[in-house]
């Protein structure tokens, strides 16, 4: 007797905007929707604004009439407030939603690495074993700036 219970594996496609028997699967075909709006807001955008501008655009959304764009720097944002007519102009001719009236200028920077991290990706630390290990091949070195570097580098070991 064959259980049909079991179900198949759909591809992921099928698996992500099909809704499941229980009723599930609305928040997934949701969340790919609003995807697709804001990269082509993006897109739609990128193409109003010129190219330096376009390159500190963080991200863009609708809320409402609204479009919401946020930049990683003010100066980036005051050069596209002044793109604005031709902004709306271009969300509103190529977008079959709901027109935007007004368009709203975020400011958000992009996250960047904390100080130590850099450090300790900058110099990474040599155990007391690897570094006995590079002495005692510096010693076979014949080139002297080479012998002096591998020296150095096996100074930098833990002790």
């Amino acid at each position: 007797m064959l259980n049909r219970s079991i179900r198949f594996p759909r591809p992921a496609a099928v698996r992500l905007t099909a809704p499941a028997a229980s009723g599930r699967g609305h928040g997934m075909r949701r969340l790919l929707r609003q995807y697709r709006e804001r990269k082509l807001l993006l897109s739609l955008a990128d193409e109003a604004l010129d190219f330096t501008s376009a390159t500190h655009l963080v991200s863009a959304s609708v809320e409402g009439d609204v479009a919401v764009l946020t930049f990683d720097d003010a100066c980036w944002l005051t050069r596209a407030r002044y793109a604005q007519p031709k902004l709306l102009a271009k969300l509103n001719q190529d977008r079959s939603a709901t027109p935007v009236r007004r368009v709203r200028f975020q400011v958000r920077p992009r996250p960047t690495f904390p100080d130590n991290t850099q450090r300790r990706l900058r110099h990474p630390r040599l155990t007391a074993t690897a570094g006995q290990v590079i002495r005692e091949a510096s010693r076979g070195i014949q080139d002297p700036e080479l012998r002096r570097a591998l020296e150095k580098l096996a100074s930098r070991a833990r002790t």
